[in-house]
This record gives C-alpha cells, sequence and structure tokens, in this order.
C-alpha cells in the first residue's frame, strides 16, 4: 500500500506476496497475535494515448513521433497499429482526409499533403504496448495555404475542331479562346504570347490587324502563351498553328512595247507578256486575252508569245489586255501598251558624205527607222556629216560649184575612215534618227560585218560630239561573237557553227549634251548548212548604187533648183 506505483507497475508474470503479523492488546494488556500472508498478483495495463497538434505548409510533407506524449504504466514500448481504424505496418500508407499517413520503419509518421490542399486536417491513431493494451488519440492537422503557378494553359480551336489552323492571307484571323488554370481559386491571371504577330484579346488568340500569314513562307507557327498570378508564378504551354494553304491569284505585271508603223511586231515568250508574271505557288501561267487592241491585229499564245500589227496609217498609242491564268478564282490581268512611232518620209535630199580617207562600206537602206528626237527638225535644212567624236573640219568643197557651197555641206572625221554623222543645220539643237539602220540577213559561214549608214542619226548642230552604243533591245549585251566598234560604227562577228538566230539590235547615240537617239533594227543569222550569203551581193550592189547617187542628183537641174528652193524657204524663215 506503501508504494502503490509499484504495484500498478506489477506485469502479469508477477505475483509479489507480502506477510503481516497482527497482534491484538486488551484494555487488560492481555495480547493475542496472528499472522498474514498476502499474495499480489499482477496485471497488463493499458497505455495512454494524448491528441497531438501538427502543422505544415501547403504541397510540404511533415514527419512527427505521436508517442512522445503517450505512455504505459507498465513501461512497455508503444507501436502505432491503426490510422483512422485502419491497420498499418511499417511503411504502409492509409489515405486520410487531406493526404496519406505512412507508418516508418521508427515508429514516426508522415503525413503528405494532397496537391495544393490547404486546411486543418485530423486522423486517430491507436498504439498498442504489444500485450493486448491500446489506446487511441488523434493528431489535429493544419496545412497552411501557399500560393501556387498556374497548373495548365488551354488554347482550343476556333473552328471547333481538333486542328489549331488559321488560313493564310487572312488578316487579323481568331485562332481561337485561350484560357489558364490556377489551384488557386480566385487569382486573376494574366495571359502574354510571344510571337509579336499575336494578340489575346477578350480570351480570343488571334493576330493582330494588318497581319496574316503565308503558306509559302512557313506552313506552321509555334507559339508560346504564358500565365501569370499576381504572385508572379507562371506556366507557359507551347502550341503550333498550322497554316492551312490557298490558291492565290497570280500577278500580272504590265508591259510596254514599241514599234513602227507598218510593220508586225513578233514577241517571243522569253519577253513576252508572261515575262514579268509570277504565281506565289510557282504554277505555271498561261496567257489569255481580255480584251483585244482597238487599233491592229492581235496574236496572244498561251506561253506570252504574241504578234501584233497596227492598221495601216496608225500612229500613235494602242492596247490590250489579258490574265495570268494560274487556275485561281481571280487571276491577275495587266495591260500592255503599244507604242506605234509614225514613220517619217523628210522633204531633205540627203547626198552621201564626202569621203577623204579609205572607203567605209556602206549599206544600202531597206528599212526606215522611226524619229526619236528631244527638239523639232526641219524638213528643209540641207546636210552636212559630222563625226562621232572631237570634230575638225575638212577644208570646204568646190568640186559642185555654187550648189554645194549653198548648202553648207562639211566632212567632219574623227580619223580617216573614222564613223560619220548627218549634220542637219537649222534645226535648233536636236539628235535624232534620220533614216535609221536597216535590217541585215546573213546565210552561210564566215565573217558578219556591216556598217552603220552615215544617214543612221543626223544632229543639227556641228559642234556637238556624239558616241554611239550598241546592244540587244532587251538590254543584254550583244551575244561574244558579234561586236561593235563605236569609234568607226561597224559590227563584226564569226557566228558558231549551226547558228540559227534572229537578233534586236538597238544602237544608242548620246551627245555630249545628253541628248539621244536610238535606231533598232535586227540581225538574222543562218548558217545552218546555207552557203550563199545574198546580204553580201545585196552590199555590194548597194554600194555601187549609192557611188552613182551624187553626180546623178547634181547633173538633175531640177532636183538642184528645188534644193535652192528649200534652203531659201530655210533662211527666211530664220
Amino acid at each position: 500500500i506503501a508504494d502503490a506505483a509499484a504495484i500498478n507497475a506489477l506485469t502479469a508474470a508477477q505475483t509479489p506476496t507480502a506477510t503481516f503479523t497482527f497482534v491484538v492488546t486488551d484494555a487488560s494488556g492481555a495480547t493475542d497475535s496472528k499472522t498474514l500472508t498476502v499474495s499480489i498478483t499482477g496485471a497488463n495495463d493499458a497505455p495512454v494515448a494524448t491528441n497531438d497538434p501538427i502543422t505544415t505548409a501547403e504541397d510540404t510533407p511533415v514527419t512527427f513521433e505521436v508517442r512522445t506524449n503517450d505512455s504505459d504504466v507498465d513501461g512497455d514500448a508503444l507501436t502505432v497499429t491503426q490510422i483512422n481504424g485502419t491497420a498499418i505496418t511499417t511503411g504502409g500508407s492509409v489515405a486520410v482526409t487531406g493526404g496519406t499517413v505512412t507508418l516508418n520503419a521508427n515508429g514516426t509518421l508522415t503525413f503528405t499533403p494532397a496537391a495544393n490542399y490547404n486546411g486543418t486536417p485530423s486522423f486517430g491513431y491507436t498504439v498498442s504496448d504489444g500485450k493486448g493494451g491500446t489506446a487511441t488519440a488523434n493528431v489535429n492537422l493544419t496545412v497552411t495555404s501557399v500560393n501556387d503557378a498556374p497548373s495548365e494553359v488551354l488554347l482550343t480551336p476556333a473552328n471547333g475542331g481538333t486542328l489549331l489552323s488559321v488560313v493564310e492571307n487572312v488578316v487579323g484571323a481568331v485562332i481561337g479562346p485561350v484560357r489558364a488554370l490556377d489551384p488557386d481559386l480566385g487569382d486573376v491571371l494574366r495571359l502574354s504570347v510571344d510571337d509579336t504577330r499575336f494578340e489575346i484579346v477578350g480570351g480570343l488568340l488571334k493576330l493582330r490587324e494588318g497581319v496574316s500569314l503565308d503558306f509559302e513562307a512557313a506552313r506552321s507557327v509555334s507559339v508560346a502563351i504564358t500565365a501569370t498570378d499576381p504572385s508572379g508564378l507562371s506556366r507557359t504551354q507551347s502550341f503550333t498553328i498550322i497554316v492551312i494553304d490557298v490558291n492565290e491569284p497570280s500577278i500580272a505585271r504590265s508591259d510596254s512595247y514599241v514599234l513602227d508603223g507598218g510593220t508586225t511586231l513578233s514577241v517571243p515568250a522569253p519577253t513576252g507578256v508572261l515575262a514579268n508574271d509570277s504565281d506565289p505557288e510557282g504554277a505555271s501561267l498561261t496567257a489569255q486575252i481580255v480584251a483585244g487592241p482597238s487599233n491592229g491585229q492581235l496574236t496572244l499564245n498561251a506561253n506570252g508569245s504574241f504578234t501584233y500589227a497596227p492598221n495601216a496609217g496608225f500612229a500613235g498609242t494602242d492596247s490590250f489586255t489579258y490574265r495570268a491564268q494560274d487556275g485561281s478564282a481571280a487571276p491577275g490581268v495587266a495591260t500592255v501598251t503599244l507604242t506605234v512611232r509614225a514613220v517619217p518620209v523628210p522633204e531633205i535630199i540627203v547626198l552621201p558624205p564626202v569621203i577623204v580617207a579609205p572607203p567605209v562600206v556602206v549599206p544600202v537602206p531597206v528599212v526606215v527607222a522611226p524619229v526619236i528626237s528631244s527638239s523639232p527638225l526641219s524638213p528643209f535644212a540641207p546636210p552636212s556629216i559630222v563625226a562621232t567624236s572631237p570634230a575638225s573640219a575638212l577644208p570646204a568643197l568646190e568640186a559642185y560649184g555654187s550648189l554645194i557651197s549653198s548648202l553648207s555641206i562639211t566632212a567632219v572625221f574623227t580619223d580617216p575612215g573614222g564613223f560619220q554623222l548627218m549634220v542637219l543645220p537649222g534645226g535648233g539643237d536636236a539628235l535624232v534618227l534620220f533614216r535609221g539602220v536597216p535590217d541585215q540577213s546573213f546565210t552561210g559561214p564566215g565573217v558578219i560585218r556591216f556598217s552603220l549608214p552615215v544617214d543612221a542619226f543626223a544632229h543639227t548642230r556641228t559642234d556637238r560630239t556624239v558616241k554611239v552604243s550598241a546592244m540587244l533591245v532587251s538590254n543584254r549585251p550583244l551575244p561574244s561573237w558579234l561586236t561593235f566598234n563605236s569609234s568607226r560604227g561597224f559590227f563584226e562577228g564569226v557566228a558558231p557553227e549551226n547558228t540559227n538566230t534572229d537578233l534586236a539590235i538597238k544602237v544608242i547615240a548620246r551627245d555630249n549634251n545628253g541628248k539621244e537617239a536610238v535606231a533598232i533594227f535586227r540581225v538574222k543569222v543562218n548558217n545552218t548548212g546555207v552557203t550563199q550569203n545574198a546580204l553580201d551581193t545585196q552590199s555590194l550592189k548597194g554600194q555601187k548604187i549609192a557611188q552613182r547617187q551624187v553626180p546623178q542628183l547634181l547633173r538633175d537641174s531640177r532636183i538642184a533648183q528645188e534644193i535652192r528652193g528649200k534652203a531659201a524657204r530655210l533662211a527666211g524663215r530664220a
């Protein structure tokens, strides 16, 4: 009795005894004694469990010892055996409100909160002393809230399908609604996109105003959308947007061509109406007439080549319209402008040049080229000859008397045999195309050689220096086998074997005051087995005719009188 704690601590295997001797004494002093033996049988006592308060942050597991404040009077070791009435063993876990509880090897418990969970859950546990004694208590948890980053970004196709897409060339197209999820309910999220061509307006991902996508440039684009919460935490997610191809209209560009009246313009496909047109998808183009010319006959071929013949006597501007068909619903349409130049008929009788050096071969003019002039040309002015470089006048000629003297004919050269140019005094300051350059034709092998006629160009002043150059009408250089001597004004070359070509050549005359005149002619070469060179024969014949012209003209008194009369009228106008 004196040591109740020791008696309470007796185990079931302990049975201690205690012997007591009792002595009884009465009033007269008489006594009697007895011996009493007491046996105490030990028994197991149940443990005592006490509730435990535990605190942790959201998404943060916490490990704790519930037995610290539990006890067993028998001193038995205690073990956690149940969680909320469910048996648990070392390494096992039991789901509880707000998470799971795991029994560790050292007897401690670990509570793992569910993702993004916060609150005040609790669970019960049972401890055992291993001898049948158990006790139950509660763990009262406090899971504090922690700000979480947005968990997901969602982009839904605007067309209701499963494919994020946009049709090419649609300005400001809408891709679809975009939203984000956040574990923290109530957080206001800010959405942004990394590609500056896009914007998010009213919860919709769209192209900015004035912006469209091009299938030919990129068949898909990738954008990254970021959702950011008020605390600065964010989630970024990428999306691929497919660009849908459409058949885009072809691009037709206007063209212009120049020809002389009374001639037919034949334009091959490489320089035809489709040469400067294009299709965004690279599709082949076909030329189709929309509206024909008003003043001529046109044949337009599918490959863009065409021929145009102006009506007889027509000079001016004509045009036709065509479409560059690529198979689209609205192919490009363009206009071709045709400038038909009038062919002048000068009233001036042109005398051949005076040759003071080795003669220059002059082909017989066949085609009269158009006049291109920056100032008017008098048809009554008498002609003379000037060179293309710094000039020095020869002595006046007296062989043909007063007629020659009255016409003020002068021969000026850069050097003996140099290129010569006609001078028409009295016409202001103008460089013009006078007789032009005849077309040339060569057949058979051998050297190709021909000169510019001295009356191809004319100038109204003798103090101007004129230089000439030659190139193809397309502004490309002459073929490598054909050269042009600009100081002497002749072409020369040997065409490759089996050549059959038709060259369109332009010669540009430019004076030292910036004035220009252009002569356009054709050179046909065919040495594919034909041996006769008809042009050489024609040129030789032309030379002989030209040599006879001067004396014949001067012997004709009627012509001489006409020249004198026109010269007098010109002097009167001055």
